[in-house]
């Protein structure tokens, strides 16, 4: 397989609702398609703890990684991800409104990375966000505004799994990639 040199795309944003049990399993549901996926930053959380011994200072470290905090930005924010993610509530007129204490569901959030050689497909397990902003502007549509959505990725609880990735596009796995979340074996 040839080596990935450059990240050229971001496209073809997904996420799923996760359900976790009364014994802490974890099961999402199917994944929906987040559109107009603009761009994506994420950046590690968590410390490293050094011991010194023999006078080195990192005789031991333990690397404490507690996954990303960034910003997914999207063309569009659909009303399914409102009502599933972000505690939107439909009335009985179908007119959606947000509660002053919503309730704010965890979701798994798929992508594919594009490269020179490769596309990448990824997964991460265990995301949390906040409520976005609005931002609207006069003018013509030359240069559109965009939803920003703080995202916050963690490990799953009970396999203690924060991502994965799939470059092989030849692999059943790669090709059913945005129709069930993955799960690491």
């Amino acid at each position: 397989m040839p080596e990935q040199k450059i990240r050229i795309g971001f496209q073809d944003v997904y996420y799923a609702v996760i359900t976790v049990s009364s014994t802490g399993v974890y099961t999402y549901g199917t994944p929906k398609r987040l559109l107009g996926g603009r761009s994506m930053s994420l950046t590690p959380t968590g410390t490293n703890t050094g011991w010194n011994a023999d006078n080195d200072p990192m005789y031991w470290v333990n690397h404490g990684d507690q996954g990303y905090d960034g910003t997914l930005n999207v063309a569009s924010v659909g009303d399914d991800f409102r009502e599933d993610c972000l505690g939107y509530v439909a009335d009985t007129n179908g007119v959606l409104y947000l509660p002053a204490n919503p309730t704010f569901n965890n979701f798994a959030l798929l992508w594919q990375q594009d490269g020179d050689t490769l596309n990448t497909r990824w997964v991460l397990y265990n995301c949390a966000c906040t409520g976005i902003g609005h931002e609207a502007q006069t003018g013509k549509a030359e240069d559109p505004t965009e939803y920003q959505i703080p995202i916050s990725a963690r490990e799953r609880t009970d396999t203690h799994i924060v991502e994965a990735k799939l470059t092989d596009d030849s692999s059943a796995n790669y090709t059913n990639w945005f129709s069930t979340v993955y799960t690491v074996a």
